[in-house]
């Protein structure tokens, strides 16, 4: 539970501070009136959740269900620990880290996802907003590296698995922008559909 707790609060902590500069990005706003619906906020909102955590858990059981990492980059195996042990299961400290990373990192890049509705290289994100998510990612990695700290339950993974994380995200950035665009389009057909039908009922 205090491992729990206190990486989410790096988390928010990270997150937060990078948010904050969006009021500075060089994103166009939209030259029509647009009308806040939250049926869409909570459809994107969804979408998105569930593929962060399909990448997350995805990672997860690859790290301890199946040899891959070990075998093409030579990392240590992660055992199980027992259940009378402190602590039990897959708490161990070094899988907390890489966890750790990886939900931080996955969750910096929904920032980029979510601040264009066009693919995010066709829309170059501004300094006050790039310089922060590289000074929280430093700053995150550097912690799943290097931390030894007893009172959240976490050491350090090493480079490799550092590494390893962040080419993990990168692979699933990729498809996660390519669903952003696709949702948008999706929905824009629906809100089309929807306009069809109303207007044939009249």
């Amino acid at each position: 539970k205090t491992f729990f707790y206190s990486k989410v609060l790096v988390i928010t902590l990270f997150n937060n501070t990078t948010l904050m500069t969006v009021s500075k990005d060089r994103v166009k706003p939209s030259p029509h009136p647009i009308q806040w619906l939250l049926s869409d906020v909570f459809a994107h909102a969804s979408v998105y959740g569930i593929y962060s955590a399909i990448c997350t858990v995805t990672f997860f059981v690859v790290i301890v269900k199946t040899s891959f990492f070990q075998d093409r980059f030579g990392v240590d195996r992660i055992e199980k620990l027992p259940d009378d042990s402190s602590p039990p299961g897959w708490n161990l400290p070094i899988l907390s880290s890489i966890i750790y990373l990886q939900s931080s990192i996955m969750a910096h890049a929904l920032i980029f996802i979510t601040r264009s509705r066009k693919f995010f290289f066709l829309d170059r994100p501004s300094l006050m907003l790039i310089v922060p998510f590289a000074f929280a990612q430093i700053c995150a990695t550097l912690i799943a590296v290097y931390a030894n700290w007893g009172f959240t339950n976490i050491a350090g993974c090493g480079w490799k698995w550092a590494g390893i994380v962040w080419i993990w995200n990168l692979v699933w950035f990729f498809p996660f922008d390519l669903l952003k665009v696709g949702h948008f389009q999706l929905m824009k057909l629906l809100e089309y559909f929807l306009f069809l039908v109303e207007f044939s009922s009249l």
